[in-house]
């Protein structure tokens, strides 16, 4: 779920990345490098001290996905490289605006990225229109809007339009082709993984202070053990029993870090704007 940034964005486990793919994964605004080493150590200080007093010393886990099954559940997932998008018109995708620049095409109807005898569809990108007011350093507005050269016959996804329950604790699910750990391999097959919304205050509470504020634009959910990750980025979020677009992956301090959601491109606060671009 997400910029490695942020290592968000989810799944991915065996192939390796390729050197474009790396830089969208692993791109982060100046300041955030530091910011999280120091995140890391301060961490690092306050297990040690916790282990020394007698307590459980427990190690962050994976995200923990599972295979899609069966393959096409989601025919509105686009594999766009490095990150993920979702079918919102036939000719038209939606991704994350910090994956800009890098998705030349888009696959849809792929589920098993080492199976070359898929049914798929291949589209090269006519236009890429990030949000107008997307900014580099928060990752508001993270949204992306790509023209295809072409129509897809497959299901386009149904975006939220602010009618969908959004309170904490809420099922969503999100998938992808991402890494299956923060800075680890990629997935060959689409993995999923449910997780619970956050409230905006509980998401605030762990990112403001960090100098990172959570937006209106912004949705935040999680599960322990579970997150999106690295090469997710772009991909859709979605309400568990509706199938409704929710969100886009945007980013997050790691993957599946307890004390950090990952973070997601809230899509209702822009439907108008996607819409508008749809149409």
């Amino acid at each position: 779920m997400k910029y490695s940034t942020f290592a968000l964005v989810t799944l991915f486990a065996t192939a390796s990345t390729s050197a474009a793919d790396q830089h969208i994964n692993m791109m982060r605004p100046t300041p955030m490098n530091d910011l999280i080493e120091q995140n890391k150590q301060t961490k690092l200080k306050e297990a040690k001290a916790a282990y020394k007093a007698g307590a459980t010393l427990v190690t962050p886990q994976i995200v923990n996905g599972v295979e899609v099954n069966p393959p096409g559940k989601y025919p509105f997932m686009v594999n766009a490289g490095g990150c993920g998008a979702s079918l919102v018109a036939p000719n038209v995708v939606l991704s994350a605006a910090h994956c800009g620049g890098f998705i030349s095409s888009v696959r849809i109807g792929r589920h098993n990225l080492n199976d070359n005898s898929e049914d798929y569809e291949t589209f090269t990108i006519a236009e890429e229109v990030p949000h107008p007011d997307y900014n580099a350093n928060t990752l508001d507005y993270d949204y992306m809007m790509l023209r295809l050269n072409g129509s897809s016959t497959y299901e386009p996804v149904t975006l939220d339009d602010g009618s969908t329950n959004l309170s904490a604790g809420t099922d969503l699910t999100v998938m992808g082709w991402g890494t299956t750990s923060s800075g680890g391999s990629t997935s060959s097959v689409l993995l999923e993984v449910e997780v619970d919304a956050w409230s905006q205050a509980d998401c605030n509470a762990a990112y403001s202070p960090q100098g990172y504020p959570i937006t209106d634009r912004m949705i935040c959910a999680a599960r322990p053990t579970k997150d999106s990750c690295q090469g997710d980025s772009g991909g859709p979020i979605i309400d568990t029993a509706t199938g409704v677009q929710i969100g886009v992956v945007s980013w997050g301090f790691g993957c599946a870090d307890p004390n950090f959601p990952g973070v997601y491109a809230r899509v209702s606060d822009q439907i108008n704007w996607i819409q508008g671009y749809i149409d």
